[in-house]
């Protein structure tokens, strides 16, 4: 995932441990995909395409 990500023109990718089952991906600090609001986990498609939509 991170290598489909790596010409997006992100400056940065971090990893931020949660706790109890939290899994979210944010963007400039909006949620762009999230366990919780897609009642599972999004799979690599789907968090690299909410990133570069996010992203314009």
């Amino acid at each position: 995932m991170l290598g489909d990500l790596e010409h997006s023109g992100l400056e940065e990718v971090r990893i931020v441990v949660g706790s109890g089952g939290v899994f979210d991906v944010a963007v400039d600090g909006e949620v762009v995909a999230s366990k919780s609001l897609l009642g599972g986990l999004p799979d690599d498609d789907e968090v690299v395409a909410a990133v570069r939509g996010r992203l314009g």
